[in-house]
């Protein structure tokens, strides 16, 4: 007997792939309890609880779903995409991507009124949040010495990404393309984890660049065309999740909650509050995940104020 499962909602990469024909192999990259990674040629594709938020390279599932299909899974099982469904013949189940369930990971940002005035004031604050939400973990903690001129606790990891981001501030205020390509370099794969924190940090940081600098610089042309480097540049560096992500953050596809707070920072001044409840549910993502990509949100808010 097949188990036949439904998605709650899938991206359009997940559609693409899932089209494919004819049916496209994958196998397990890894496998958690509200995540499951599956590797095909040249992308990830992730299955996700609908506890946690909407990826740009995801297909979300209910919990008892996740359940079934994480089931007796491993890493030998071929798994197969086409005719708009993912197939676990080892299983016997079948996920159908409906219709009427396609999710938009491109967030509206052309719909919003921009204001110079209110992002910088909003990006102003989410330091002085960030700052006082940090950990040692990761990297968020370098908001103190790289946006608030405040010492902070030094780690090993910091002390090596602390001038590299430094440089990378700097470069992008120069335009230097040879300071901005040798910092990504180096902080792609800067840390643990299947998306280490450097490559949060260019996460963040490659999103606003794409998504935000039309409606904020004059000089937009350039850093949208660092953001579309950044993927490349990492890529040797890193790990292949993290680049499967990146690619989606330089095409404007982000995730959910990311999306959430970018459009936020489009609210007048009054709406702080708002921004901030947003960054908290961006902060709640991951260990460190979350945090490390709002401080590469503030690096490029930083970099397209002209400071």
């Amino acid at each position: 007997m097949v188990t036949n499962l439904q998605a709650t909602s899938y991206s359009h990469c997940a559609w693409q792939l899932c089209a494919s024909e004819p049916p496209v192999p994958g196998v397990l990259h890894s496998s958690f309890s509200r995540v499951i990674n599956v590797t095909f040629p040249n992308t990830i594709l992730s299955l996700i609880s609908t506890e946690l938020p909407r990826m740009p390279n995801g297909i979300q599932l209910s919990p008892s779903d996740m359940r079934d299909l994480s089931h007796g899974l491993h890493r030998s099982m071929l798994i197969y995409t086409g005719d708009h469904q993912l197939e676990i013949p080892d299983l016997r189940i079948t996920l159908s991507l409906p219709t009427n369930a396609f999710w938009e990971a491109h967030p509206a940002i052309s719909s919003r009124n921009w204001s110079r005035a209110s992002v910088f004031y909003h990006k102003r604050v989410l330091a002085d949040y960030l700052a006082h939400h940090t950990s040692s973990n990761g990297l968020d903690h370098l908001i103190s010495p790289l946006l608030r001129n405040r010492p902070t606790v030094e780690t090993p990891m910091s002390q090596l990404a602390l001038p590299l981001l430094r440089l990378l501030l700097k470069s992008m205020n120069e335009q230097n393309i040879v300071g901005i390509v040798g910092s990504v370099s180096r902080l792609a794969g800067l840390g643990p984890g299947l998306t280490p924190s450097g490559d949060d940090v260019l996460g963040g940081f490659t999103a606003v660049m794409t998504l935000l600098a039309s409606h904020l610089s004059d000089q937009a042309a350039f850093y949208q065309a660092i953001a579309l480097c950044i993927p490349g540049v990492a890529r040797p560096h890193t790990l292949t999740l993290s680049t499967v992500l990146l690619d989606h953050a330089a095409r404007g596809e982000v995730a959910e909650h990311l999306g959430d707070l970018l459009l936020s920072l489009a609210l007048p001044v009054e709406k702080s509050e708002t921004v901030q409840a947003a960054a908290a549910r961006l902060l709640a993502y991951g260990t460190t995940s979350g945090a490390d990509t709002l401080l590469g949100i503030l690096l490029a808010l930083h970099s397209l104020e002209g400071a």
